[in-house]
């Protein structure tokens, strides 16, 4: 039985399909952390399901691009003791998802959102002003930030320790400039 089970790391587990993930849920109610990253078969019914894994501190679906907006809205409601996130190339990551979730991630301590292709200063904006203990934000390739993005996380984000803006082109010296003050 792995009914103690605290961590589990299926990242490129193909055979990981929506029916799987109820399964983890029935069976695995201390689980902490789970990994599912590039888990291409991994749909909105497998998100409600992880939604359902309410003792999640932990929850990384980098690459599950199947996952739509709103399976992913569904997930970030729900998971209200999140301290660690990532949805990297997460195609279901938009601004409306982030403004529609942030107000329940106000634990969540890290957030890694690389190549977020949907992602603007709207988004950034809206979940650094609610989300304030963010130790650390990785938004690398999200092309459509700028410097507003980083002036709000400046000004809000003043745990923050870490952060990730590789290949964003937009930002200039002033949104630099307003992180390092």
């Amino acid at each position: 039985s792995w009914g103690q089970l605290r961590s589990l790391d299926l990242t490129l587990s193909n055979d990981v399909t929506n029916e799987v993930i109820s399964e983890i849920f029935t069976n695995c109610k201390y689980l902490k952390y789970l990994d599912l990253s590039l888990n291409l078969k991994l749909t909105d019914p497998g998100a409600i399901a992880i939604g359902a894994m309410t003792s999640l501190e932990g929850l990384v679906l980098s690459g599950c691009t199947r996952i739509s907006n709103n399976g992913i809205a569904t997930i970030l409601i729900a998971l209200e003791s999140l301290k660690y996130l990532d949805l990297s190339f997460c195609n279901g990551v938009t601004d409306t998802c982030l403004a529609t979730t942030s107000n329940h991630l106000r634990s969540l301590t890290c957030l890694v959102l690389n190549h977020c292709q949907d992602i603007t200063d709207i988004g950034i904006v809206h979940l650094s002003s609610l989300c304030t203990g963010l130790k650390a934000i990785e938004v690398e390739d999200c092309k459509n930030l700028s410097d507003e993005s980083m002036i709000s996380i400046s000004t809000y984000c003043k745990s923050l320790d870490i952060l990730n803006v590789n290949c964003i082109s937009n930002i200039t010296d002033k949104g630099i400039i307003s992180i390092c003050n």
